[in-house]
């Protein structure tokens, strides 16, 4: 899926800022300052310990696709100041000889003052200029003593359409007549980067084939990217003898005529004399964990009237990487074997190559007919694909808003170990180290006995409360330990400041507004709605709303503040209970 799942992108929450944009941040962090904006040192006090202005741009890569003619959808990077002292960016600009980036959103004068625990946010898109690959270097430049240039490498493609069936084509076995088969799940897989629309799924050949569909309707929604569409196959046999096939393609068809999925499928009528059956008739791995074996059963049954001779099993790899095994590791006992009587035997799948192509191969059992006096044979396809065990966090980092230290505590805040991967992994244990882990109160842990399964797309939850004892910043660091192949011990920063008093004063800079929209300015800590005032360049303003959604307050377009202005916002901080 998923490989775009695989983006710990899907996983990483983006919080709000007040450039103007519409765009919400997770409810439980401390909203940025908008373009260019500085927080007051007042609002952030300094840990004690100087290390001056320090810089942190987040992502560290970026890859960003979109469609012939049309821009992708813009990606927000983030230039924190992790330091004691005010960062001067002096400029942020693209190297790009494609000419397919742009950046939106750029503070109006630098260099752009961000305080210590701020940051500005900045917007990148991709125009594909052609079909082919580019790259590019975002380049920020700062008065950082160690970092005075940070170079953040890019790489723009047009998105890619892809769908693929699994299996890719259907056996759906031997069928009395008058009789339906059993049902058959087909899975048709979104493996790139846009929504796949369904226009219509239909049927051609025999008429006795059959489908539905789990969510109703196909055409009802797209397929999302890295998601799939499952529809279950039968076949009704109405005039088919022993011996006889019918044929048949299930076709689904997109908004995209180059998109096209036929799936072949096979029945065949009831036999008589000797015939074999293998169960299952198709075996689908799906997604399975590399560098471990992965063994299923098969049964072998004699469906006819007559006695068969078992001569051996077969397994012919079609695709995939060579290191990837498909192989028979319990073997089917050969010889006679009587009219209704079944064996069994093994075969196993050890991925050692994550390859989201898949794995293929047919499994043929050879066998004589005594009757007809011929060689025969049942194949079996086979599919899977190996994948990594892989974790991440959600979100990367846990910032608490200013709390007044020794009376409050923080709002409740939730972090979570997910499962960014295809296949499942345990998480084996947590740790907590710093010394000021004590004030991060722990309000939800996960109950971990020897091993907590995540399957994909499932997390490990926590929750904390911040009660600052003192002035200045408090750290910890949640460590969590899993059998994940990407981090094995996934570390959660937790970081949060304890100030003075409930009265806060937010200093900003009005930056680059959207025209036609409503303006929003997140606060530095939650607010009481009654205790807000506003001044734009030391004028009270009464033209605002509050959002307590956001915290954040918000100008109608007609209300805007003009740009450069100098806005502060005066309230008093709400003063969560502390847990004991």
């Amino acid at each position: 899926m998923r490989d775009t799942l695989l983006l710990l992108a899907l996983l990483l929450a983006a919080c709000g800022g007040g450039s103007g944009d519409d765009d919400d941040g997770p409810a439980d962090a401390a909203p940025p300052a908008p373009d260019g904006a500085t927080t007051p040192d007042a609002a952030r006090p300094d840990s004690g310990t100087d290390v001056g202005p320090e810089i942190a741009i987040d992502p560290a890569t970026i890859d960003l696709a979109a469609e012939a003619g049309m821009a992708s959808a813009p990606l927000t990077v983030s230039i924190a100041n992790q330091g004691t002292d005010p960062l001067n960016v002096a400029a942020i600009e693209l190297e790009d000889a494609s000419g397919g980036f742009a950046l939106a959103d750029l503070p109006g004068v630098f260099p752009a003052v961000v305080a210590p625990g701020a940051r500005l946010e900045v917007r990148l898109t991709y125009t594909p200029p052609d079909a082919e690959n580019h790259t590019a270097t975002l380049v920020v430049r700062s008065d950082d003593a160690d970092e005075g240039e940070v170079r953040v490498p890019l790489t723009g493609r047009l998105a890619r359409r892809c769908v693929r069936a699994a299996p890719t084509s259907v056996e759906l076995g031997r069928v009395d007549r008058g009789a339906r088969s059993g049902v058959f799940r087909l899975s048709v897989i979104n493996c790139g980067d846009v929504p796949l629309p369904v226009t219509g799924v239909r049927l051609e050949g025999d008429m006795g084939f059959q489908w539905e569909s789990d969510r109703g309707d196909p055409t009802a929604a797209p397929i999302a990217p890295a998601t799939a569409l499952q529809l279950n196959l039968t076949y009704e046999n109405s005039g088919l003898d022993s011996g006889e096939r019918a044929t048949g393609t299930l076709v689904l068809e997109t908004t995209d005529a180059a998109v096209l999925v036929r799936v072949p499928l096979t029945a065949s009528g009831a036999p008589l004399g000797c015939a074999l059956a293998v169960r299952p008739e198709q075996v689908d791995f799906g997604a399975r964990r590399v560098d471990r074996p992965h063994p299923v059963e098969l049964e072998v049954i004699n469906e006819g009237t007559a006695d068969c001779d078992i001569r051996g099993v077969v397994i012919e790899k079609t695709a995939g990487p060579p290191r990837n095994l498909i192989r028979e590791t319990r073997a089917l006992e050969v010889g006679r074997i009587a009219a209704g009587e079944a064996r069994t035997f093994e075969v196993t799948y050890t991925p050692e190559v994550a390859d989201p192509r898949g794995d293929r191969a047919l499994l043929r059992v050879n066998y004589a007919d005594a009757v007809r006096q011929e060689g025969r044979r049942v194949t079996v396809e086979v599919f899977g694909f190996g994948a990594e065990a892989l974790i991440g966090p959600v979100p990367d980092r846990v910032d608490f808003e200013p709390v007044t230290a020794a009376s409050c505590a923080s709002r409740r805040i939730e972090a979570s170990a997910a499962n960014a991967g295809f296949v499942p992994l345990c998480v084996t244990g947590f740790r907590y180290e710093g010394d000021d882990c004590d004030r991060f109160v722990k309000l939800e842990e996960p109950e971990i006995d020897g091993c907590l399964l995540l399957e994909p797309e499932q997390g490990a939850r926590f929750a904390f409360q911040h009660q600052p004892d003192d002035l200045g910043e408090d750290t910890c660091t949640l460590h969590v330990t899993s059998d994940s192949m990407n981090r094995p011990v996934l570390s959660i920063p937790l970081r949060g400041v304890g100030v003075e008093a409930d009265a806060t004063v937010d200093m900003l800079t009005v930056g680059r507004l959207e025209p036609n929209q409503r303006a929003y300015f997140g606060l530095s800590r939650p607010a009481v709605e009654e205790t807000i005032r506003v001044f734009v360049d030391d004028a009270p303003n009464e033209a605002w709303d509050f959002s307590d959604e956001r915290n954040a307050i918000s100008f109608a377009a007609a209300d805007h503040p003009p740009r450069d202005a100098a806005l502060r916002i005066e309230f008093d901080a709400i003063c969560y209970e502390r847990v004991e």
